[in-house]
């Protein structure tokens, strides 16, 4: 086999038929394999599928238990014959002539990799439009400004890959699993040719989980920039300042605020790395994240009362730490020492609070001016707490003009 393309679909019964129809009709017939991993999917997909493979010789499918795309890839992996591997997402579709394309690009110059533009189609937006990867298409692209400034640089499916370069690495059961390895994968690429073509259609629709941001699997992108941080290669000045774009990206889209203090966060656990990285420094816009150094946010710390359960918090984050107290007054003591969020009542979320724990402190206004207690959040000794506490021992209105740098959130 020249070529395997490994397809890992699960509940795609509205989509997987476009996609399928792309990859059986490449103009790329001989040595071409696909396969596709059904990943547990509990409508129609696997008998869709199965139909496929009736049909195509050169089509076989594998049905596993769910387990997530990165590992349904993982598995098309170990099954793949290919000298080179490619992979399409189940609501995507590719043009006829993609894979002949890139792989005779891989032949003639004898790449590692071959990348290719993507057409992106928007669909709540109604909008479509054309990445393109980097300015001229080259037979051997720079690495390094490939990982720095190219577009599309962190998709796996714009790509093909030379086959023993999935024998030392494999995905993680994560989302964002791309980001955290294809990066690293370029790193030890010896050429990666460029096609300046969008031969990869991508769908976003409102069904994916990155396109919620309120669900707490997002956390994972933090895992990822951990892992690229940390990366051992000759790169490593690329990527974090791959890794700087993205986070200002993130801080930027209005979704994002749920996760705003673990950016702000993430960013002052490297300070010295951004703040040494010429890449960054350079550049006018991206040094923009030196603004966020030494930014203050509320400890991630859960301080409540032992009656009061906090089980939708504990839903919508990570890494905190539960402070359970037996009294009012050693809630404030704790607030005080420590800082952190003081649940005073149950309370249901229903998106990740780190737009809260940005603030420097807070405390809700639940309308008319009546400042409620049931949900308050402090930096280490803040001079309000002692105040707040006070007015609550001694069943006093509190006076918001008295409140110093504590912002008083209206709708959380």
């Amino acid at each position: 086999m020249k070529l395997s393309v490994i397809v890992a679909a699960y509940n795609e019964e509205k989509n997987i038929h476009r996609c399928l129809d792309s990859l059986v009709h490449q103009t790329m017939r001989d040595g071409l394999e696909i396969i596709v991993v059904n990943d547990g999917s509990i409508d129609k997909t696997a008998e869709i599928c199965d139909k496929y493979a009736e049909e195509y010789d050169f089509l076989k499918v594998l049905h596993i238990t769910n387990n997530g795309q990165g590992m349904a890839r993982n598995r098309g992996i170990e099954e793949a014959t290919g000298d080179y591997i490619g992979f399409v997402d189940a609501d995507d579709w590719v043009e006829i002539d993609m894979f002949e394309h890139l792989y005779e690009e891989a032949v003639i110059h004898d790449s590692d990799m071959v990348v290719c533009d993507v057409h992106k189609i928007f669909d709540d937006e109604q909008r479509e439009e054309d990445v393109i990867s980097l300015p001229e298409p080259a037979s051997s692209i720079d690495i390094g400004t490939y990982l720095a400034y190219g577009e599309n640089n962190a998709y796996s499916w714009n790509k093909i890959y030379r086959r023993e370069l999935w024998q030392e690495y494999h995905y993680e059961k994560m989302v964002y699993e791309d980001l955290a390895l294809i990066p690293i994968i370029i790193c030890h690429c010896q050429k990666i040719s460029y096609v300046q073509e969008s031969l990869y259609n991508y769908f976003k629709h409102s069904h994916t989980t990155t396109s919620s941001y309120k669900n707490p699997r997002l956390f994972d992108i933090f895992i990822a920039y951990e892992k690229l941080m940390q990366a051992q290669t000759e790169y490593k000045d690329f990527i974090v300042y791959n890794v700087a774009k993205r986070l200002l990206r993130n801080m930027k889209t209005a979704g994002f605020k749920y996760y705003f203090a673990e950016c702000i966060e993430f960013i002052n656990r490297y300070t010295e790395v951004f703040l040494s990285n010429e890449l960054v420094k350079k550049d006018s816009a991206v040094c923009s994240i030196y603004d966020y150094i030494g930014m203050q946010t509320i400890p991630n710390r859960l301080i409540h009362l032992r009656s009061v359960s906090i089980d939708s918090f504990k839903r919508y984050t990570r890494h905190y730490e539960d402070v359970i107290c037996d009294s009012y007054e050693e809630m404030f003591r704790q607030a005080f020492e420590g800082g952190g969020l003081i649940i005073n009542d149950e309370l249901e979320l229903s998106a990740p609070y780190g737009y809260l724990r940005a603030t420097h402190s807070f405390v809700v206004n639940e309308g008319k001016g009546c400042i409620s207690t049931k949900l308050m959040g402090f930096v280490k000794e803040s001079e309000s707490i002692g105040y707040i506490a006070d007015c609550l021992k001694k069943k006093d209105n509190i006076d918001e003009q008295k409140l110093k740098n504590v912002e008083i959130i209206m709708d959380y």
